[in-house]
């Protein structure tokens, strides 16, 4: 006795009937895009489909350069970030609260005071941003596309370069 079993087709099923491997192995990545689904291995194409939004589909070479440049420069400002978050500031002290009052007449150490607790409010709008460019960079690199992926990695290695190397803050502590 003979038992067929019926597996549903999808979208894609139909368009590969009768398709020879030859054709099949160019038109693959196109047709993951039209199924919407992405490839999980690195691909050397300046064809990117769905980039972080469904319909942001990068399909000319100047589009992906731009793209590239725009990464690159993503990953700068996101080291820049982690530079503001790890630098120090001293907050005054209530001893040094009663200072500042009982020296009035110095301005600056007012100033000063005033600009530290500002950090209260600056420190922690940077890290929201800074995690939202990490968690964005990440997603991103799941393109799988080796141009933005190595524009991810030498962005943060410049951004690092210029903001962090001088600063005593090593990279091992920036993402974790």
């Amino acid at each position: 006795m003979h038992h067929h079993h019926h597996c549903p087709t999808t979208p894609i099923d139909n368009q590969l009937a009768g398709t020879t491997d030859a054709a099949l192995s160019g038109n693959i990545y196109a047709m993951m895009a039209m199924n919407h689904s992405m490839p999980m291995y690195f691909v050397n194409r300046i064809e990117v489909y769905n980039l972080l939004w469904e319909n942001l589909n990068i399909t000319e070479w100047w589009h992906y350069t731009l793209a590239i440049i725009i990464v690159f420069l993503i990953s700068i400002l996101n080291q820049f970030f982690i530079w503001i978050i790890r630098r120090q500031v001293k907050l005054p002290s209530i001893k040094d609260e009663e200072m500042v009052d009982l020296i009035e007449k110095d301005h600056k150490k007012k100033r000063g005071s005033k600009l530290s607790y500002l950090w209260y409010i600056v420190k922690p709008t940077v890290f929201l941003l800074q995690n939202g460019l990490s968690y964005m960079l990440m997603l991103i690199a799941m393109s799988y596309n080796v141009g933005i992926f190595l524009a991810i990695v030498v962005g943060s290695t410049v951004g690092w370069t210029l903001f962090s190397l001088r600063s005593g803050i090593v990279p091992e502590d920036c993402c974790g």
